[in-house]
């Protein structure tokens, strides 16, 4: 006899981002130079589904530079360094199944 079950993971999930952006671009002797900035505000939530009402909300500031000269006509050499931010999607975090990917503490079965 072969029974089925039907547990349903996400029953209704939601992720906002709220973002800014900044960038300032400034010439220098043979060249220039670069800098943004970004500010991020990430909620999610889940209602129902496996693992019943949850929600997080997270924020951070990440941003980039660049330095760009040309001592030469025709050449020029650039040099760059950045950093982000990455919050775990809906699926990561409320997701439970055999395809789930169970990234946070919150999805470990």
């Amino acid at each position: 006899m072969a029974s089925e079950v039907f547990s349903e993971s996400i029953e209704e999930a939601r992720r906002n981002d709220t973002g800014a952006y900044a960038s300032v671009e400034a010439a220098i002797n043979q060249g220039h130079r670069r800098c943004r900035v970004r500010g991020d505000h990430m909620t999610s939530h889940n209602r129902g589904g496996y693992f019943g009402d949850h929600q997080t909300s997270n924020g951070a500031l990440s941003g980039s530079g660049s330095l760009t000269v040309g001592p030469w006509a025709g050449v020029s050499f650039v040099a760059q360094v950045g950093s982000g931010f990455r919050d775990a999607t809906v699926s990561d975090r409320y997701y439970r199944g055999p395809t789930g990917r169970a990234t946070s503490p919150a999805t470990r079965t």
